[in-house]
């Protein structure tokens, strides 16, 4: 399995998802988000060669990853038109950003969880709580890392 196409697939499924989770349609958002992580990881399945027979977790993971993806944003949407953070990140852009975020950390966890030998029947809530430790103890997930690409992002937005 190549990298760079477990890479395409996650980071053209971000796109997808950030675009829709932009749209201020209830439910559009939860069942585009759905179908397009329900899609990515069929499409890394197949990448890794993985053999798909029941896709019933996999429907029910990738609703509740969309489920929590819209209360998060929900949750910061709230917490940034009381801070006045609003005027600055639109609710749309807020939505984008989160969705996507959670939708590269799905397909990462899955993509990692593939190339070690899994399939859909044996990923655990585990899978994503190791990926969590591994990204907070290398760089990629630090404090200052984080801090910067934030701010590249406000500059690259805004500029």
């Amino acid at each position: 399995m190549d990298i760079q196409a477990s890479t395409s697939i996650i980071a053209d499924t971000t796109a997808k998802i950030s675009a829709i989770s932009a749209l201020p349609i209830p439910l559009v958002d939860v069942a585009g988000m759905t179908y397009f992580q329900y899609t990515m990881v069929q499409r890394l399945a197949d990448e890794h060669g993985v053999k798909v027979d029941d896709t019933t977790n996999l429907i029910i993971s990738s609703l509740l990853s969309s489920l929590i993806s819209k209360l998060i944003t929900t949750g910061v949407t709230a917490l940034a038109s009381k801070t006045k953070l609003d005027k600055m990140l639109q609710d749309s852009l807020i939505r984008a950003s989160i969705s996507g975020f959670l939708t590269t950390i799905t397909g990462e966890v899955y993509d990692a969880h593939f190339r070690k030998g899994g399939n859909l029947d044996n990923i655990t809530l585990n899978s994503f709580v190791s990926y969590f430790q591994d990204q907070f103890s290398s760089d990629r997930w630090s404090f200052n890392q984080l801090t910067e690409d934030f701010m590249q992002t406000l500059d690259s937005e805004f500029a």
